[in-house]
Order: C-alpha cells, then structure tokens, then sequence
C-alpha cells in the first residue's frame, strides 16, 4: 500500500471497524450466521500499519524463544502474519471470525455462504501453494458480490482470480 494510503471505517462493535463500504454486509453476514445457530465474532479487523508491525513482532518473539534463529522466526511468522504495508487488514476489507464456542461448523457456513454477502474464504487449506499463506479458515475478505459469486462458483483464490480476468 502506498505511504499515506487511509480508509474511512465504521465500527462494527467490540472495538472493531472496517472499511466503511463494507460494515453493512458484513453485519448482514454475521446475523444471517448467528440465525443459522452459530456464535460468530470478530477477532480482528482494520488495522494500521504499526499494529500489523507490532503483531508481526511479537509473532517473531514468539518463534525466537521457541529456538528458532532470527531468519527462521522472520519465515516461520510471515506464513501467518503479512508484512506491514501489504495486510489486507490495513485495507479495512478483512475480517478474522471466530465461534464464541469454538464450534468449527461455522468455518463450513461461512465458506459456504460467504459470497453471498460479497466475501471469500481468503486462504484455503488447498490453496497454500497459490498464496502462500498458511491456511486460515477464520480469514474473509470483502470484494463485493459478483466477484465473490465468481471465485466461489471457480473454487479460485484471488490471485488465480486475478491472474485469469487481468488476461482477458
């Protein structure tokens, strides 16, 4: 993301905001959820750049007092945690969400609903090798409604997504 890059939220309860253009599917999302019998809440959201620094740090610490050598840690922290400047998270379109009472058949919910509300399961199990992210069923990111219908009828990732329509 550029230097100077800023996006307008809105809060979305529990502390947490988003990119304002999203905030109403998002709740849309997370009510249609609970309707279903899920418990869904948001572990986290926008973020600015010094917190996606600060969590990458201390996720480097954490690899670091595990044994792992400083380039190692560095590795091992970025399969999880996006270098600053490049989290989807600063952009306000993603979301981390989680079951109040752990219950994983929300994870098969959201993956399966999601783009009806305009978002998409980010990093799939089956899909480490094409994003390089390890799997997060918790992670979902806005990218409205046609192209979530799209990647989600293609079984895509964004960047495959991406890659097939910018060759068109």
């Amino acid at each position: 993301m550029p230097d100077g890059f800023s996006v307008e939220t809105a809060d979305v309860g529990d502390g947490h905001s988003v990119d304002k253009r999203i905030a109403d599917s998002l709740n849309a999302m997370l009510e249609d959820c609970k309707r279903a019998g899920y418990h869904p809440f948001i572990r986290s959201s926008f973020r600015t750049r010094d917190e996606q620094q600060q969590i990458l740090n201390e996720r480097v610490a954490l690899y670091r007092e595990a044994g792992y050598s400083e380039e190692e840690a560095l590795a091992a922290a970025l399969q999880w945690v996006a270098p600053p400047g490049t989290s989807e998270h600063e952009l306000g379109l993603a979301v981390d969400i989680n079951d109040e009472v752990d219950d994983e058949g929300m994870y098969a919910w959201l993956a399966s609903n999601a783009h009806q509300y305009g978002f998409i399961l980010r990093y799939p199990l089956d899909k480490v090798d094409v994003t390089g992210i390890s799997n997060e069923p918790w992670h979902y990111r806005y990218v409205g409604k046609r192209t979530a219908g799209e990647i989600f009828q293609t079984g895509e990732t964004l960047e495959e997504y991406l890659a097939r329509t910018r060759m068109k």
